[in-house]
């Protein structure tokens, strides 16, 4: 809880401008003890230039809706876009069974006392935020404004660093 508080007091401003940083998000994914993998047969390489954030929750219609084009992503984007999945949901259980029953690939993680919804201050899923090498924000949709959209841009943002 020391490593979570001082992540926040320290990046309180960027978060507050929509300026996230990719590697603090991934820092306190890593050093959180309360936020844990749910993907047993999944790593989370963290690797790539681009980062994808999925918070959901397995009783929201609209998660489910939208998980289809977040594995899209993943599934087609995966050597140009780390796919992360954040799930708010009470129970290890739950997530479990969301993995398997929406079929999802990519790294899941259960934020089971929701320190990383404070973080990102969600107050509506699902929460879709797509950040570049630096961190920077370049898309951040919430609740029912499609996924198909964002895989369009996303499509789109690559394209364009490919050149």
């Amino acid at each position: 809880m020391k490593i979570l508080t001082r992540l926040l007091i320290g990046f309180a401003i960027s978060y507050s401008t929509m300026s996230a940083h990719a590697e603090t998000i991934l820092s306190v994914l890593k050093s959180d003890s309360t936020i844990k993998l749910a993907t047993k047969n999944i790593k989370s390489s963290a690797t790539q230039p681009r980062k994808l954030i999925f918070y959901f929750a397995s009783w929201c219609q609209f998660c489910k809706k939208e998980s289809p084009e977040i594995e899209k992503i993943f599934q087609e984007y995966s050597k140009e876009v780390d796919v992360i999945g954040i799930s708010g949901d009470e129970k290890l259980s739950e997530v479990e069974s969301v993995v398997t029953g929406w079929s999802l690939s990519f790294p899941v993680y259960w934020d089971s006392e929701h320190n990383m919804k404070r973080f990102l201050k969600i107050k509506k899923i699902p929460r879709i935020i797509y950040l570049d090498s630096s961190g920077n924000v370049l898309r951040d949709q919430t609740a029912t404004t499609g996924a198909t959209e964002f895989f369009d841009f996303v499509q789109t943002d690559l394209k364009k660093i490919k050149k």
